[in-house]
């Protein structure tokens, strides 16, 4: 019963967390924007579409995350920040999970002590307040490891569960596509007791699931998503080769996610800490601290000789599972980002975030019979109070009420007049400025984003220039001269201008 309370504590502690300030710190930009206006044309024009997000390959994933996304945009009366309650409900079920996989693989003091600083930290609780693709990932994950866990232990009933994770999954993000390389290598050498039958039916149903929509749209549009993929690989920086450096920052990326999952010990502002922009990316990268870095690193060192050195032990299971799914992420990431030289992110690593936790709980627990259990707890609570810290001072630069606002400011001056809408800043500048033009209800006749987006407008766009120009500012802290020149010609030629949190709207007529 104690167990129980604690666990709804926590629960409850996730919830607040990920729901504080909500509308202040809530995370949109340019593909949540597209979701947007996807979900919008589904739900007032009836268009079912058969693809879904595209791809850093290049090619389009199938459609059901823009189902799933349409329904709760519907629900929220087509406002995204209800995408972000959405995304809190998310977590919590990710939490449960956590706990679950926790119990089943280690034990019940393990399994708290992962939902703990899972639920309060820092960098989990902001991603949270970004409703895109990755947010569902540690769900996903520990779904597929919990069920081939219990696959294992004689309960087929999971067979069906893991149908629907990998349907779902593969269909949300291609980081999810590690998973349908580790079920059939687990099935194969873990000797899953499950008919040869009942494996092709579950095979059949996800490949049916993924491959029908796509094929359907490759048909009715001159097989256009595989002529995409294929420009990736055509791609001159993309030819196949092993690149040193990287290599070397794929060993580093998982010491590295991993400390900042445990604490973040610089800029707590949102948009800093989720923006995948070169130089800010870089920036983080350089802010991670040796004291967290190096315990993250022995964790992950302690935590694999432990798998491999009882690997024989049929009991290791569930360890090896985990152990077996961060193998498969290094590998693809160093396909992808090594082999082919792209862009690496700790994002990719969302769907192993709730291990990270569960390791650091093992090692935690471990200790926790000796004289060392007042070191722990003292550790426990010092990230913790860090984490919940670092939230509570939190900002986000380009927030949600500040958008709405610098949207509402605009539509005022304008007065009724057809304008157009323009944004300027590096990183920041495609904001989903467009999307709230439309959720407000006067949209510019011209963009800075239709080229981009113009297929999903109900009225398209104007080619010609109207008298009245809207400009969105949003500079990041890392600036150059070519943004500076651009500030300062808009504001020498405003008729009127205003600020909102960090972003200057100008008003040109």
């Amino acid at each position: 019963m104690k167990s129980l309370l604690f666990l709804v504590s926590i629960l409850l502690v996730g919830l607040f967390l990920r729901l504080y300030h909500l509308a202040d710190w809530f995370y949109y930009t340019f593909d949540e924007e597209v979701m947007s206006f996807v979900g919008r044309r589904m739900i007032i024009e009836s268009h079912i579409p058969l693809i879904g997000g595209i791809t850093p390959l290049k090619f389009h994933l199938g459609p059901l995350f823009y189902y799933l996304s349409s329904i709760v945009l519907w629900i929220s009366q087509f406002n995204p920040l209800g995408w972000g309650v959405f995304a809190a409900m998310l977590t919590i079920i990710a939490l449960i999970l956590t706990t679950i996989v926790g119990r089943r693989f280690f034990d019940a003091r393990t399994a708290m002590i992962a939902t703990l600083l899972m639920a309060t930290s820092y960098l989990m609780v902001i991603a949270d307040r970004h409703y895109w693709p990755l947010v569902l990932n540690p769900m996903y994950s520990l779904l597929t490891i919990w069920s081939l866990f219990e696959l294992k232990r004689g309960r087929t009933l999971f067979a069906w569960t893991l149908a629907g994770t990998l349907i779902l999954a593969s269909q949300t993000d291609p980081s999810n596509f590690v998973l349908l390389f580790l079920v059939p290598f687990v099935w194969w050498r873990g000797r899953l007791p499950l008919s040869r039958r009942l494996a092709v039916v579950i095979a059949s149903i996800v490949l049916f699931a993924n491959v029908i929509p796509l094929g359907l749209f490759e048909i009715r549009h001159d097989f256009y998503n595989g002529r995409q993929f294929l420009t990736f690989f055509q791609g001159e920086q993309n030819q196949p080769m092993f690149r040193p450096t990287k290599f070397m920052d794929t060993l580093a990326l998982f010491p590295r996610t991993f400390s900042r999952y445990l604490a973040v010990t610089k800029d707590n502002d949102a948009s800093l800490q989720l923006t995948p922009c070169g130089d800010i990316h870089s920036q983080r990268n350089a802010a991670v601290v040796w004291f967290l870095f190096w315990p993250s690193v022995f964790l992950l060192v302690w935590f694999c000789w432990r798998v491999i050195k009882h690997w024989s032990d049929k009991h290791w299971f569930g360890l090896k599972l985990i152990f077996l799914f961060g193998l498969l992420i290094f590998l693809g990431i160093t396909i992808y980002g090594n082999i082919f030289n792209a862009d690496i992110f700790e994002q990719y690593l969302a769907g192993f975030a709730p291990f990270f936790f569960l390791i650091t709980a093992s090692f935690f627990s471990s200790l926790w019979r000796s004289w060392y259990r007042w070191i722990v707890l003292f550790l426990i609570i010092l990230l913790v109070s860090l984490n919940m810290a670092f939230l509570f001072q939190g900002t986000n630069r380009f927030g949600w009420n500040d958008k709405l606002r610098a949207v509402g400011y605009a539509i005022e001056r304008t007065d009724g007049q057809p304008f157009s809408l323009h944004a300027i800043g590096s990183c920041f500048a495609f904001g989903g400025y467009r999307y709230l033009f439309t959720l407000v209800g006067s949209e510019p006749v011209k963009s800075y984003v239709d080229n981009d987006l113009s297929w999903l407008y109900k009225m398209q766009p104007q080619k010609e220039e109207p008298k009245t120009r809207v400009i969105i500012a949003a500079p990041n802290p890392n600036e150059g001269e070519v943004y500076q020149s651009l500030y300062d010609g808009y504001k020498r030629v405003a008729s009127e201008s205003a600020s909102f949190g960090n972003i200057e709207v100008f008003i040109i007529r």
